[in-house]
């Protein structure tokens, strides 16, 4: 059975919109889309390109939804090259409005041979390019194949809600920083964490930014990163 290993969560188990930052090169620095109940999210950098992909994927790992820009100028142009960068057989395709924005939809699959089994193993891809501007925007809701019909409807519901946002509520939020801080004394992390005051809702999220477990043993001046005004 194919297993899509969840990203770690970047934010706590939040509900609702999710908030995209984009990068600074990017036309249009917020959008939003609907994030799933309980599906972990992660961003991240698409390999070597500076550009961010933002990972989402439910706990037991049947499906993720991927979502990102394209270097292609045209819809056509984005569709084409990155499914044939995939490896990916087309299926069936759309062109469509999503929120009064032209984009193409596709249903996309690709067959592999597992090496350990020699079994055959079939993916299911459904991708939507949306156009805004000089950019490409691309989702990619990803399954096997006895599990795709499963999760189309959550796919196709989170890609038809992708909108420019513009609530000033959540334009306005102020971002968090990193500061450094020196452990004034020999002790775990944990202990560290409670000396500087670090609220609970932060410890996971900390821990994951110094690459530590809570357990783990810090050095009298030892620098560690946490999160400031």
């Amino acid at each position: 059975m194919t297993k899509f290993k969840p990203p770690k969560a970047e934010t706590s188990e939040e509900y609702g919109l999710f908030l995209l930052q984009l990068p600074a090169h990017a036309p249009i620095g917020h959008h939003y889309y609907g994030k799933q109940n309980a599906w972990h999210v992660k961003n991240c950098r698409a390999g070597r390109k500076p550009v961010v992909q933002v990972q989402m994927a439910p706990k037991d790992g049947k499906a993720i939804l991927i979502f990102s820009l394209t270097q292609q100028k045209t819809l056509e142009e984005a569709s084409q090259q990155t499914l044939k960068d995939l490896n990916l057989a087309v299926l069936n395709t759309k062109s469509t409005i999503v929120n009064k924005l032209p984009a193409i939809a596709t249903v996309s699959k690709q067959v592999s041979q597992d090496q350990q089994t020699g079994q055959e193993q079939v993916i299911k891809v459904m991708s939507y390019f949306i156009q805004y501007n000089n950019a490409i925007y691309v989702f990619h809701g990803v399954a096997a194949d006895v599990d795709f019909n499963s999760y189309f409807h959550i796919f196709e519901s989170t890609m038809v809600n992708f909108d420019q946002l513009t609530e000033n509520s959540k334009l306005n939020v102020k971002p968090k920083r990193i500061k450094v801080q020196t452990v004034q004394r020999s002790e775990t992390l944990s202990d560290a964490f409670k000396y500087f005051g670090v609220p609970q809702n932060q410890i996971n999220e900390l821990t994951l930014l110094n690459n530590l477990e809570l357990s783990d043993q810090v050095q009298k001046g030892k620098l560690i990163k946490l999160i400031g005004d």
